[in-house]
């Protein structure tokens, strides 16, 4: 797969989380413009070349990264997981009843 850089990550998840980003991933059916959006937002930050489906992958490994950990945290007896990026996904994640 492609590398992306924590930085590159972390610009990604600031893009995905913004509110007027995550309206628009809610009421929308396809989210590949949506997506490629971002991919040009990142280009344009200076990052390597990405392209929507390529974010979107990168989007949804996140939520499942977070998901797991979450999980792991929850149930009692489990040493508590770390990840960098816990806070940022939680505070987009946490609060939804749904998943983008």
């Amino acid at each position: 797969g492609i590398v992306w850089s924590s930085d590159e990550t972390q610009a990604l998840i600031s893009l995905w989380a913004d509110e007027k980003i995550q309206a628009l991933l809610e009421g929308a059916r396809h989210n590949h413009k949506i997506f490629a959006k971002l991919a040009e937002n990142l280009n344009e930050k200076g990052f390597e070349a990405r392209d929507g489906k390529q974010c979107q992958d990168k989007v949804r490994k996140l939520k499942l990264k977070y998901r797991s950990i979450l999980d792991n945290n929850n149930k009692s007896g489990n040493s508590r997981k770390n990840w960098e990026f816990f806070e940022v996904m939680d505070r987009v994640l946490g609060s939804r009843p749904t998943s983008r």
